[in-house]
């Protein structure tokens, strides 16, 4: 190999390198994009959750992959509450929530704690989708 085509290959070989690195810094501009979009929608959420302040006290435990969070809600609480509740921990944006037993999705919607049949001392058990 002459001179040449060491220094032609060296080139090709530093703008492969440029490329890569240009990517890597798009990537992670896309990802503080992102984390700046959840951030913002978790402080969104905080503002917005609304508990109702009538009915009867309802102590929930959500089990978590790696911990457990209790909290307090009232039988007149919507569903979509306890999903609120748990994306404003930031622990992650696709999870589902389910009942112990029977093993049964608690939809994300305005049915009340009540009428989900969600009573004092529940266990509920939060999957997250990207684990």
């Amino acid at each position: 190999m002459n001179n040449s085509e060491i220094i032609a290959l060296q080139n090709l070989e530093y703008e492969e390198s440029l490329r890569n690195d240009r990517k890597k810094e798009e990537n992670k501009l896309i990802e503080i994009e992102k984390r700046k979009r959840i951030e913002e929608n978790i402080l969104l959420k905080k503002e917005n959750l609304i508990f109702s302040k009538n009915g009867e006290l309802v102590k929930i435990k959500f089990q978590l992959p790696d911990k457990n969070i209790t909290r307090v809600f009232t039988s007149n609480d919507f569903l979509s509450n306890l999903y609120d509740f748990i994306y404003i921990q930031d622990l992650g944006e696709n999870f589902k929530i389910f009942t112990s037993h029977p093993k049964k999705l608690v939809n994300n919607d305005n049915s009340t704690l009540q009428e989900s049949n969600i009573s004092d001392r529940s266990k509920l058990y939060v999957y997250f989708n990207d684990l």
